[in-house]
């Protein structure tokens, strides 16, 4: 237990031979493979023991006449034979042999066939010899016997080397008897085939062919312009196609005057490199001409003409139109429409009018029009009547522009302007604004705009007070003072003319400015005390349709805690009021917006309702039995709720709660642990005021913690003595022990432990080294909810570290070897202690050098 070892026992021999090493596993060549080498490498695995190795060849697969290839000794795990092997059909295995020279069992045995006979050349099958092609075409051949793969070659060059000496194409290994290289260019070209068995051999290469690739013949291109019928004023016009594939590429172009093209005209042009022609010189006279093109490939050898086209040159310009709505001179109101005959040959017109007779600079120019009238945007004069100018001109299909017809003359007089629509006031307005402001909308053509304001309907010059007409595009007005009573008002619009149009509908406003009567106070009574926010009521008064109300938690109101917004009612009801006296007055607004003064206040004293709402228990459960001794209580919300209280007492009466707290939320857990036993809860509501309202169902539960048991230890776990001063102590766990304390003392009171430690595990190690003495420790449990069980019996233990050996000249002066003193009191009994460990520590002062060892005397242990 002291740590303390023995001498060495009487010493015996054994021999260890190697094992037998186990077969080897053959890697390369694979099983059965086909190899055009007749000296190929053969290799092999390691394995465990194998010291050098031994490989057999054979004819046979039963190695009965192993081959001169075979060899042993070999050290390395490959082996290449000097000798070649035969064409045919070979056997080979091999084992493992130790440093005792036991052979292992021998691998598996595989085959391979050497094969040096290689295929017969391909015979070539298409494009037949000296083939003419336009395009890169399949090669194909016929198998010969053996052969697996192949390989195909194309040059300039019947060498095959025109490119660094070698072919310009050559393929990769093919599985197929027929090849298409990508395209080929043009030109002439000798190809051959070999082919290739399974065993690598090469055959020959085939009897060479040749090939020519010339241009293909291109397609006849697609004319775009000028479209097919095409009338046209342009003698010189561009001509378009669409490009053909192909390399090196030219066109042709034809013209003539018939659709024959029997006879070109000087227009033609070849050697083309791009898809547009224009001709130098212009096509003269006037008519009808045919055009085609087509393609040349890089040999000049031309592809089909492209289907014709026909295209008209005309260059007469057509008939000026003759002018004929508005005549010359006219009067128009607003912008007319402008019509005109159709001139001969024409397919478009074209219009434009100006304020000047010069026609210079047009103040409008129409885009091209199909048609022989127009009306073109407003046509708005400046100031008064207006004359402007306008004329017309004609398009033929060629695009020739006929000369503009003389100009005419139309004076634009501006449309009589609708009546207005009136904005505000509304109809029947009552104000108590001496001066409103009126508004109306604008209307197409107005200019300025007049107002009226009379105290009769008829507006008779007697009856008009204010009479007034804007600035240009203003739509409103402010009147000047106005006194009490019942006025019209109406508004129309003046064109630029100077032309005034209809009246408005007219609209009647009330000028009102006397304040209604203050209304009389209902309810509740001057003084009167309240449960709750009471709904307070008033007399109507006549005139009035809009009222206010106010409450102040001071007589003079000078800020009031509350003001309502205009109310159409006599009674209102406001936002909860707080408990306390208040005043409270109203007052009434008529029509005009006038406001009566406050009525006389009233005071009024707020008290509180009683709450109402019974809380709803949820947990725990009614009756129920619960492990936890700090459960969670939890309740339904109750609405018009500030706080809860909650009781938990041991007494249905509730007499003495050993919880009475309120909280907001609906749940609780106590800070404390409840000890075991029946309880009763209870929870109600609290409101902002401070009223409760009843109790909830009384409910019922039990706590009932699992408290550990005491820690039993087995005297195999323990030990009494330690030559470490941070011994390690054990012990079993116990049902319902989350932790476990330990205490170590030098007393087993344990009324000031040296080391006092909890943790979740069943051993702990001291942190702190002890020094050499008598102690005593004890463990507990102590369950999930922090209780602890009952302590352990207190166990002694001794700290006994060894001390040095030292030579004799280390002896202290005094050399008792009296044991130290040990207390009786509060202490178990505890097993004889070794003497030395109460040794004085001597002074290096004190130390005599010596080269001569010495060991303490030997003394017999004292009996306790």
């Amino acid at each position: 237990m002291a740590g303390n070892w023995s001498p060495w026992s009487t010493a015996r021999t054994v021999t260890v031979n190697p094992a037998t090493p186990l077969a080897p596993a053959l890697t390369a060549p694979a099983a059965s493979a086909v190899l055009g080498d007749n000296t190929p490498d053969f290799t092999w695995g390691t394995v465990a023991n194998g010291s050098t190795y031994e490989i057999q060849f054979a004819l046979a697969s039963t190695f009965a006449s192993p081959l001169a290839q075979s060899a042993a000794g070999l050290a390395g795990t490959n082996y290449t034979p000097a000798a070649p092997f035969a064409d045919g059909i070979t056997y080979w295995r091999v084992r493992a042999v130790n440093v005792a020279a036991v052979a292992g069992a021998w691998s598996a045995s595989r085959s391979f066939t050497v094969d040096t006979t290689p295929p017969a050349a391909p015979n070539l099958s298409a494009p037949a010899d000296a083939l003419v092609v336009t395009t890169t075409p399949a090669f194909s051949w016929a198998a010969p016997a053996t052969a697996s793969k192949y390989q195909f070659e194309y040059d300039t060059n019947s060498n095959f080397n025109s490119t660094s000496g070698h072919a310009f194409y050559i393929s990769a290994d093919l599985t197929t008897t027929s090849h298409t290289p990508p395209a080929m260019a043009l030109g002439n070209f000798f190809w051959h085939v070999r082919a290739k068995d399974a065993a690598g051999n090469w055959s020959p290469w085939s009897l060479t062919r040749t090939l020519t690739v010339n241009a293909a013949t291109p397609v006849a291109p697609t004319l775009t312009a000028p479209a097919a019928s095409a009338v046209t004023n342009d003698t010189t016009p561009l001509f378009t196609w669409n490009a053909v594939a192909g390399t090196s590429i030219t066109y042709e172009i034809q013209f003539a005057t018939a659709s024959t093209f029997a006879s070109p005209l000087a227009q033609s042009a070849t050697g083309l490199a791009v898809t547009n022609y224009t001709p130098a010189s212009g096509f003269t006279p006037d008519g009808i001409y045919y055009w085609r093109a087509r393609a040349l490939n890089i040999n000049l050898t031309p592809g089909a003409w492209s289907a014709s086209r026909s295209f008209t040159v005309d260059t007469i310009v057509p008939a000026t139109p003759a002018l004929s709505t508005p005549a010359d001179g006219a009067g128009v109101i607003g912008t007319p429409a402008f019509t005109w005959t159709a001139a001969t040959g024409a397919s478009k017109y074209q219009f434009q009018y100006d304020d000047n007779a010069d026609m210079l600079s047009p103040v409008y120019t129409s885009a091209e029009l199909t048609t022989t009238s127009h009306t073109p945007p407003t046509i708005t004069p400046p100031s008064l009547p207006y004359t402007y100018y306008w004329q017309v001109r004609a398009k033929d299909a060629a695009g020739n522009w006929s000369p503009w017809a003389a100009a005419r003359s139309v004076q634009i007089n501006p449309a009589t302007p609708l009546a207005p629509v009136l904005t505000a006031p509304v109809a029947g307005l009552a104000t108590n604004d001496t001066t409103p402001t009126f508004t109306w909308g604008t209307v197409a053509n107005g200019n300025t705009y007049q107002i009226q304001i009379a105290n009769a309907s008829t507006f008779a010059l007697a009856n008009i007070l204010q009479d007034v007409t804007g600035a240009v595009g203003i739509t409103n007005y402010t009147a000047t003072t106005l006194g009490e009573g019942l006025y019209y008002w109406r508004v129309r619009a003046i064109n630029t003319g100077l032309v005034a149009g209809a009246w408005s509908a007219s609209r009647t406003f009330t000028v009102d400015t006397i304040a209604p009567l203050a209304p009389n106070l209902s309810a509740p009574a001057n003084a009167a005390s309240v449960t709750g926010t009471p709904a307070f009521s008033w007399t109507s008064v006549t005139g009035a349709n809009k009222y206010q109300f106010e409450y102040d938690n001071d007589s003079d109101f000078s800020s009031p805690t509350y003001t309502s917004i205009e109310l159409t009612t006599t009674s209102h009801t406001p936002p909860t009021i707080s408990l306390g006296s208040y005043s409270w007055h109203v007052r009434v607004k008529d029509a005009a917006g006038n406001w009566s003064p406050w009525s006389a206040a009233r005071t009024v004293t707020v008290t509180p309702v009683a709450p109402t709402g019974t809380v709803t228990l949820s947990g725990p459960t009614n009756s129920a039995i619960v492990l936890d001794p700090t459960p969670t209580f939890t309740w339904n919300t109750v609405t018009g709720t500030a706080t809860y209280q909650i009781q938990v007492d041991k007494n249905s009466t509730f007499s003495s709660p050993d919880v009475d707290t309120n909280v907001v939320p609906t749940t609780y857990t106590p800070a404390g642990n409840l000890p075991d036993g029946t309880y009763y809860w209870r929870v109600r509501k609290v409101d902002v005021y401070g009223g409760v309202a009843p109790w909830s169902t009384v409910w019922r539960f039990s706590v009932n913690q699992p408290i550990p048991l005491a820690i039993k230890m087995s005297l195999s776990a323990l030990s009494n003595e330690f030559n470490t001063g941070t011994p390690t102590f054990t012990w079993d766990a116990v049902e319902f022990g989350a932790q476990y304390q330990i205490q170590v003392d030098d007393s087993n009171e344990f009324s000031s432990p040296s080391f006092d430690n909890t943790a979740e595990t069943t051993s702990r190690t001291l942190s702190d080294a002890m020094t050499n003495g008598d102690y005593f420790w004890r463990v507990r449990a102590i369950n999930e909810y922090g209780t602890p069980g009952p302590w352990s019996e207190a166990w002694p233990f001794r700290i006994n570290i060894p001390l040095k050996r030292l030579p004799c000249c280390c002896l202290p002066m005094q050399t008792s070897k009296t044991p130290a003193p040990r207390p009786s009191v509060g202490r178990a009994s505890l097993p004889p202690r070794n003497i030395n460990s109460s040794w004085m520590t001597v002074p290096a002062s004190m130390i005599l050098r010596s080269n001569r060892p010495c060991l303490p005397p030997a003394t017999p242990r004292p009996s306790r």
